[in-house]
C-alpha cells in the first residue's frame, strides 16, 4: 500500500469540488457527484444520530476537531444558549471557507468560530474546552504517531473530567471483517483499529470510555464509491442491508449492534486523584 502524507491529505480536501444536490453531506464524507438521492439522504440520516449522541447536553466552550465544512457543528441539537461557544479547526481551507459560509445561512445554537490548524499541534492553551468533538479526523492521519498526537493534544486541551467524542472503524466487526475479505482493501491503523486497540491508546494517553455506540452497517464501507464509478450493479444491495439493520433489526434486537463498523466513544478525561 503505498505510503500517503499529511500534504497529499491536505492537496486532496483543499482541490475537493463536488456538485449535485445536497453538497454540505457530499462534502462531509467525500461522496461522488452521482451519489443518488436515496443515499444522500441515508448519510443526512446517518450524520443525525451521530450529532446527537456527540452534542447531548454540550455546554461551554466546545471544539470541533477537524471539522470540515461544518456538517457535524450545524447539527448540534442543543437549544440556544449564549452560554455556548464553538470552535472549529481544520487544516483545510477550503472546507473553512464552506463553514464560515454556511454559518452566514444556518441559525448557530451558539457563538461560532473557525480557525485553521492541525489537530496534531493545537493552537489552543492548555484546559480551554468542556468538549471536544472528533468525527472522521483521527482516520484522515496518516501514520499512528500523528493519531497518538492527535489523541494527546485532545487530553491537553480539554478541561478536568472533560468529555472527548472520537469515532474509528472497526476492523474486527463482523461487517468490518467481511468488508475486509470482499473488497481488499489494504487500509492501516489508523484507518482501522479494533476495539480493543483503541481502547489502550486512549488509557495510554489519560481517558477513560464511559460510552460507546456503533454506526454504519453496511457489509462492504467501499461499495457505494465503486458502484457509482464502475456502474457494476444499481441495487446497493449492501446500503439496504445496512439501513434494514439500523432502522429495523437494532430498535428490536439490541445486540445487533455488535455489527456496526463505524464506532464512536464517549471519554472523560481521567484525572489523577
Amino acid at each position: 500500500m503505498p505510503k500517503i502524507s499529511q500534504k497529499t491529505e491536505l492537496d486532496f480536501w483543499e482541490s475537493l469540488k463536488k456538485r449535485g444536490p445536497k453538497q454540505d453531506i457530499a462534502y462531509a464524507r467525500n461522496l461522488p457527484d452521482r451519489t443518488p438521492l436515496f443515499l444522500l439522504e441515508m448519510f443526512l440520516k446517518l450524520e443525525t444520530k451521530i450529532a446527537e449522541f456527540c452534542w447531548h447536553e454540550a455546554s461551554g466552550i466546545i471544539l470541533d476537531a477537524g471539522c470540515g465544512n461544518g456538517e457535524l457543528l450545524f447539527r448540534s441539537p442543543t437549544p440556544q444558549s449564549r452560554q455556548i461557544q464553538y470552535v472549529g479547526i481544520d487544516f483545510a481551507d477550503n472546507m473553512l471557507r464552506r463553514a464560515a459560509a454556511r454559518r452566514n445561512t444556518v441559525e448557530p445554537n451558539g457563538d461560532i468560530s473557525f480557525v485553521r490548524g492541525s489537530i496534531v499541534s493545537l493552537p489552543f492553551r492548555s484546559q480551554a474546552f468542556s468538549r471536544v468533538i472528533s468525527s472522521g479526523s483521527v482516520t484522515c492521519l496518516t501514520t499512528m504517531t500523528e493519531a497518538e498526537g492527535a489523541l494527546k493534544e485532545y487530553h491537553r486541551v480539554l478541561q478536568a473530567e472533560g468529555l472527548l467524542f472520537v469515532d474509528f472503524t472497526d476492523r474486527m466487526s463482523i461487517l468490518g471483517l467481511i468488508g475486509e475479505i470482499c473488497s481488499k482493501v489494504d487500509y492501516l491503523p489508523p484507518r482501522l483499529f479494533s476495539k480493543a486497540e483503541f481502547r489502550t491508546i486512549l488509557e495510554s494517553v489519560g481517558f477513560i470510555i464511559i460510552g460507546l455506540r456503533e454506526f454504519d452497517y453496511r457489509p462492504r464501507q467501499n461499495a457505494i464509491l465503486l458502484r457509482i464509478w464502475r456502474r457494476a450493479s444499481k441495487k446497493f444491495e449492501d446500503t439496504k442491508i445496512g439501513d434494514f439493520i439500523e432502522n429495523w433489526m437494532i430498535p428490536k434486537m439490541s445486540s445487533v449492534k455488535v455489527f456496526g463498523s463505524r464506532v464512536y466513544v464517549k471519554c472523560e478525561r481521567h484525572v489523577e486523584r
